[in-house]
């Protein structure tokens, strides 16, 4: 269980605020809001930010207006 935290752990990179936030920001992006809830519950106790979108469209909107460092997408996507 030792490798597994290490793998995991988050990076203590030094950001500019101005960019992005403190944590490392994941965008998690489902039509289905179950698949969200548990992925958010499993990577955000992790330590990364959580952001969610339902939507493909939604997510263009949301990389537009902010960096991530990971987006995890559905393959079959409702617009876009």
């Amino acid at each position: 269980m030792q490798v597994m935290d290490s793998c995991f752990r988050r990076n203590d990179r030094t950001m500019d605020p101005g960019v992005m936030e403190d944590k490392n920001s994941i965008l998690v992006v489902d039509d289905d809001a179950a698949h969200r809830t548990m992925l958010r519950a499993l990577i955000g106790g992790w330590g990364y930010g959580i952001f969610e979108a339902d939507d493909g469209s939604t997510a263009i909107d949301m990389i537009q207006n902010r960096p991530f460092d990971l987006v995890l997408m559905d393959v079959r996507m409702l617009r876009i």
